[in-house]
């Protein structure tokens, strides 16, 4: 991955979590897999294994919410207040 950054796609993602609208669903899912591949996928293998509290940390929320929209995450943000 020379020149990618993980910061730039982690950036991008919390942008959309915080409500800045989607540009382009190649771009999202571009700096999607950039932040699965690089935290989650070992050497060799094809796919990344995600743990499950993953999807429980601030990154794995705004990785939620670009994926599949805030209504997906509305359980956790229920749970937070």
């Amino acid at each position: 991955m020379p020149g990618d950054n993980i910061f730039q796609s982690m950036r991008y993602l919390f942008l959309m979590a915080r409500g800045e609208k989607e540009r382009d669903r190649q771009k999202t899912e571009m700096h999607l897999n950039r932040v699965y591949h690089s935290l989650f996928q070992a050497a060799g293998w094809r796919n990344p294994i995600i743990p499950d509290s993953f999807w429980e940390t601030p990154l794995g929320i705004a990785c939620r919410i670009a994926e599949k929209g805030v209504e997906d995450v509305y359980p956790i943000l229920d749970d937070m207040t």
